[in-house]
């Protein structure tokens, strides 16, 4: 665990104050988002944007990601929704935007990303949840990995528990919130790896 700590915050001390300061509010702009799209869509409460932002980001970019969670709430039904994420997801958000809570849609056990991304979005200074993605596992790692080393790695009982704790551990010892680390590290090694 200590490899997997000094591994995140050799990350973070990379960080120029631009990324800093990005990764420092990026949960909280996240949130607005989803608070903002709550009413414009007229969705039951923001955990209901944050549900369906959050199940549609498989294999999604931000970005992305925000215009198909828009699509999906301004569909009517019948309407053919074009998203990037996987078939599956797609029926999630819409089971959310129909008044799924999405406590019950989203899984705790075998969506353990989708999950801590959708807690994190909906409550931004927890200091609980740590969204463990390919980028945060390259991180713990000190390396990128291809997409089936990353399955098997991300597999394995604890692997995910394990990675969040060393999150939570380097936010400690820097005086931030997990998500902050998470995400400040996130983007030094976004915009230094791609």
């Amino acid at each position: 665990m200590n490899n997997m700590k000094e591994n995140i915050l050799s990350v973070y001390n990379k960080a120029y104050p631009t990324q800093h300061e990005i990764g420092m509010q990026w949960y909280a702009k996240a949130h607005r988002l989803a608070r903002d799209m709550s009413i414009q869509h007229k969705l039951k409460s923001y955990r209901y944007a944050a549900g369906i932002l959050s199940v549609l980001s498989p294999a999604s970019n931000w970005e992305r990601n925000i215009v198909d969670a828009h699509a999906v709430c301004a569909a009517k039904d019948g309407d053919k929704i074009v998203v990037t994420t996987y078939g599956q997801f797609l029926a999630k958000a819409l089971a959310i935007k129909n008044g799924r809570d999405p406590d019950t849609v989203i899984s705790k056990v075998t969506g353990k990303k989708t999950w801590a991304f959708y807690q994190c979005i909906s409550k931004p200074m927890n200091d609980i949840h740590v969204v463990v993605d390919r980028h945060a596992l390259a991180i713990v790692l000190g390396r990128p990995l291809g997409d089936l080393e990353r399955g098997q790695m991300l597999k394995r009982v604890g692997m995910y528990a394990k990675i969040s704790d060393a999150y939570k551990e380097a936010a400690a010892s820097v005086g931030i919130l997990p998500l902050q680390m998470q995400a400040i590290t996130w983007t030094v090694w976004r915009d230094r790896n791609v």
